[in-house]
């Protein structure tokens, strides 16, 4: 919220050193930023799978994932469930919609950072947690 969002051609996303858990100061141009989120702008959404639906039905979601799972690291297609991801947020992602699956169950669209060559064409499917609240599969609803 400190500065407005830049385009990715502006501020590309860089793993130059190829760890996970990088730090570093922000490196914000304010003359680049295209868009800005302040108060009231955005919503606090709640993390039952009913809620997260529901927002996601209006605009996307920012969430915050366990990405450390080799499942996840690898993913290319089908739904990610049960206890494949662990339940240490690491990354953050965009859910951008939800479906069911004939045998998986309900799960949620989500769009990473990685590029398009990742995963299902830069998207992973991370099921629902039945008991539809945090932490949920690969953490999904403990941060939305």
């Amino acid at each position: 919220m400190t500065n407005a969002q830049e385009t990715e051609a502006a501020y590309p996303y860089s793993n130059a050193s190829y760890s996970y858990g990088i730090t570093g100061a922000c490196k914000a141009n304010t003359s680049l930023g295209v868009a800005k989120t302040a108060s009231p702008d955005y919503v606090v959404v709640g993390s039952q799978n009913t809620e997260m639906m529901s927002a996601i039905n209006i605009t996307p979601v920012s969430v915050a994932i366990d990405a450390s799972s080799t499942v996840f690291q690898s993913y290319v297609s089908g739904v990610i469930t049960g206890t494949a991801c662990g339940t240490s947020i690491d990354h953050a992602v965009v859910a951008v919609g939800y479906g069911t699956d004939a045998t998986a169950g309900n799960y949620f669209i989500v769009r990473n950072s990685w590029g398009a060559t990742w995963g299902n064409a830069g998207f992973v499917w991370i099921g629902q947690s039945t008991t539809g609240g945090a932490p949920g599969v690969c953490a999904i609803n403990t941060d939305p």
